[in-house]
């Protein structure tokens, strides 16, 4: 009987253990195919920036009309290698996106000459950037430069923080902290020292990394205590379970309780019949007198 329940046990855990590496590779294809649409749109936009350098006319062609760029000559006309005149969000994502790629202190006089622009006569974007949390500004050298949410620069840098950091570290976030960033994950996974699971909670929704304690690689359990874990019979109903735990001279976990609101009976009262209290058109009542009429005269 107890052999045939621990066979029961192991084989749970084996369904277990193969639905949890299915999860995991789903979550490494999905990982793969978003780096990849992100490796395309990069390319795509280096393209069109080239483009648009080596063919000034062309972007010229597309300009808005000359009234249009005199309504509107507090924002710039070009921005982000001769593309047309966009929205306040498209040219603030321009200049943040050029700052991720450099992942260095720029002078605004770079920044112009990236995009064809002038970002510090476009009092609505300063004024964005400043408020940005991923823009920072040195005034007094004045300089701008990317600060991601995570800081660091490498990979030794990267598995410190990851070893370190006392909240969930999302692959997502740790990627914005330099441009070879994605290269360093993967080489860090590859030598065990970091594994990454797949989380669909909504405040987290992405791959969460987790460090690798070193002290556990090679680690080998004594058999014997493998097959009294296997060979443990832990009840399912939670009653049971806690007198077992008491029977073992153990004290149960408390469980977090839920509260609930619970909706108070509420007596249905009976509604009260509306009265009267003005009429108009008091001088027609007498119409109501007597049956309906049938015609109309």
């Amino acid at each position: 009987m107890q052999g045939s329940a621990s066979i029961n046990v192991l084989e749970n855990f084996r369904k277990r253990q193969v639905q949890a590496s299915q999860l995991k590779d789903d979550a490494a294809k999905d990982r793969e195919a978003k780096l990849a649409r992100q490796r395309e749109m990069k390319a795509r936009r280096r393209e069109s920036e080239a483009k648009s350098r080596t063919h000034p006319a062309e972007s010229n062609s597309s300009a808005p009309s000359t009234s249009t760029a005199q309504a509107s000559t507090s924002i710039p006309a070009d921005l982000y290698g001769g593309a047309p005149q966009g929205p306040l969000g498209l040219r603030q994502k321009a200049v943040v996106d050029y700052l991720q790629k450099e992942a260095a202190l720029c002078t605004i006089a770079q920044v112009n000459a990236a995009l064809n622009t002038r970002i510090e006569d476009d009092a609505a974007l300063m004024r964005e950037l400043r408020r940005n949390e991923k823009v920072g500004f040195d005034d007094v050298e004045g300089r701008i430069f990317y600060q991601p949410e995570i800081n660091v620069k490498n990979k030794a840098a990267m598995l410190q923080k990851i070893q370190v950091c006392d909240k969930p570290v999302l692959l997502q976030t740790i990627l914005e902290a330099y441009p070879k960033a994605d290269q360093d994950v993967q080489a860090l996974k590859a030598e065990g020292k970091i594994i990454g699971f797949q989380s669909f909670e909504a405040e987290i929704n992405g791959e969460v990394l987790f460090p690798i304690d070193q002290r556990l690689v090679g680690f080998r359990v004594d058999a014997a205590l493998v097959d009294l874990w296997h060979q443990t019979e832990v009840p399912e109903a939670e009653d049971d379970l806690i007198a077992a735990v008491q029977a073992a001279g153990l004290k149960p976990a408390p469980r977090k309780a839920v509260r609930r609101r619970e909706k108070a009976d509420r007596k249905k009262k009976a509604r009260k019949q509306a009265k009267l209290r003005s009429v108009t058109n008091v001088h027609l009542m007498h119409l109501l007198d007597g049956d309906a009429p049938v015609t109309i005269d």
